[in-house]
């Protein structure tokens, strides 16, 4: 995924002869933004398939090199298998990840 290092720079207007000429561009703006965010989609969706992956590649080593330690983070979610395990762990709706702990700041 590629970040542009700039923001994007706002479009100025421009005079156009006819309702429908602004319309045309409106759209086209439009579908520029929409087929970028579906292509940045993909590729996300892509990554996370990718990652939970090599979750499961980890749980089958983890299970392999050191059963015991698998088997006793298995227990804590019910699971037998790397497959289960990986898809409790990561879709575990307890485990608060990406929430951020605001704060309340005052300045005197």
């Amino acid at each position: 995924m590629q970040i542009p290092h700039e923001p994007p720079v706002k479009r100025k207007a421009r005079k156009y002869e006819s309702i429908e000429a602004c319309l045309d561009e409106i759209d086209a703006s439009v579908n520029n933004v929409r087929l970028g965010s579906a292509k940045e989609y993909v590729k996300a969706a892509r990554l996370a398939c990718f990652a939970l992956e090599d979750i499961r590649l980890y749980l089958e080593k983890l299970q392999k090199e050191q059963n015991m330690v698998f088997e006793k983070i298995a227990s804590v979610y019910s699971k037998s298998s790397p497959e289960q395990l990986r898809d409790a762990v990561v879709y575990d709706e307890s485990i608060g990840s990406f929430e951020l702990c605001l704060k309340t700041v005052t300045h005197i």
